[in-house]
């Protein structure tokens, strides 16, 4: 239902209708300014005379914004364009002059009594013009009056025109560039996942050997996630929370004990997100949260979404001097980890983030919120 709106109104207010329209306006202009009461009930020369005056307009407009303007204008070569609708400006009013004044001499049953569009100031031009009352040239700077407004409202119509059609490229190439971007960043992140879930597996085979072939398993859900389901700009959030458990399970499983660890992922209702977005802050609880293996860790992590506000939370023990030298490596490779998530919330959800770290007495806290562009 959409599309077919979108496309009646295309037809209902696109170019070709907006002329439509303007060409219409003038035929009815005719009809009430006193033209056509000037031939005297004469049906046929009323419209012959219409026809060939707005064919002789139309002609100058058509040749002024769909080859004067786009030719000359958009190159910058203005000096030929102005002298070239110069010219054409003087041919279409000596044009229009020459034709009524021939039309005033074969058609003598017209009476305009007044001035009107197609009398050009005379009653009867081929008498007046004979009689020396007035000369053609006068006429045919009456006639470059309507011709230079004409062309006036025409030019302004392309170039709005042309404005729009420019602001459309340029939207279309930025959404290209955002697409392509947020393509990028999401075939980082998978070998960087990979890489880090091999060594953790690797370390598993050596401690619970096992334990590995469900780690397997649930890897191998991840990665099907990854691969094929995270294509798409939007997930169910139940899809998500699948895939943070999963992982979730696979890191525990290379520990001695959990600890202190909390996993909180809720909804209130359901939603679809972009994928993916807690994948750095959980890797990162994971990294450095539990690099010890023989240490209880101290981990919280919350992933909720709340009256369409989602939050990212995540607080983990980190020695200082390994959280700065983190920050140091992060800033040179802008490919992975939080940086990545930090350029993706920058293209989908500008202005609408915000992010805060603090890391004090051995806690790193991350927490970000998201004021979500999607209501179902």
């Amino acid at each position: 239902m959409y599309h077919f709106a979108k496309t009646i109104f295309r037809i209902l207010f696109g170019r070709v209708a907006r002329n439509v329209y303007f060409w219409a306006f003038i035929v009815i202009n005719f009809l009430l300014n006193g033209t056509y009461a000037a031939f005297a009930g004469n049906k046929t020369s009323f419209i012959i005379n219409v026809c060939i005056t707005i064919l002789l307009f139309a002609s100058l407009q058509y040749l002024n914004t769909l080859w004067l303007l786009p030719r000359f204008v958009k190159q910058k070569k203005f000096k030929i364009y102005f002298i070239l609708l110069f010219g054409s400006i003087v041919l279409f009013s000596c044009l229009f002059a020459a034709y009524n004044y021939y039309f005033d001499k074969y058609v003598t049953e017209t009476n305009f009594s007044s001035f009107t569009f197609l009398a050009l100031g005379s009653e009867n031009l081929y008498s007046d013009i004979q009689r020396q009352l007035v000369y053609f040239w006068e006429t045919v700077l009456i006639a470059t009056v309507p011709v230079i407004i004409m062309t006036f409202l025409f030019s302004m119509g392309w170039f709005m025109n042309d404005y729009f059609e420019q602001q459309k490229r340029l939207d279309n190439a930025l959404k290209e560039k955002v697409e392509s971007e947020l393509a990028l960043i999401k075939h980082q992140i998978s070998p960087h996942f990979l890489f880090n879930t091999l060594n953790n597996l690797y370390g598993l085979s050596l401690t619970k050997p096992n334990q590995l072939p469900d780690s397997l398993l649930r890897l191998s859900e991840i990665l099907r996630y990854m691969i094929y389901d995270s294509k798409n700009n939007l997930l169910p959030f139940e899809k998500e929370k699948e895939v943070m458990e999963a992982y979730i399970q696979i890191e525990k499983l290379r520990l001695n004990t959990t600890g202190n660890m909390q996993f909180r992922i809720i909804a209130d209702k359901d939603y679809t997100i972009p994928p993916l977005l807690w994948l750095p802050v959980l890797e990162n609880v994971f990294k450095h949260g539990t690099r010890n293996i023989h240490q209880k860790p101290d981990v919280e992590f919350e992933f909720s979404i709340v009256k369409n506000q989602l939050t990212l939370y995540a607080r983990n023990t980190c020695n200082e001097q390994v959280a700065a030298a983190r920050h140091t490596i992060e800033e040179k490779d802008s490919g992975f980890g939080l940086n990545s998530l930090r350029k993706r919330l920058s293209i989908i959800y500008p202005g609408k983030h915000q992010i805060s770290e603090n890391t004090e007495k051995g806690l790193y806290e991350i927490r970000i919120s998201i004021i979500l562009n999607h209501l179902f």
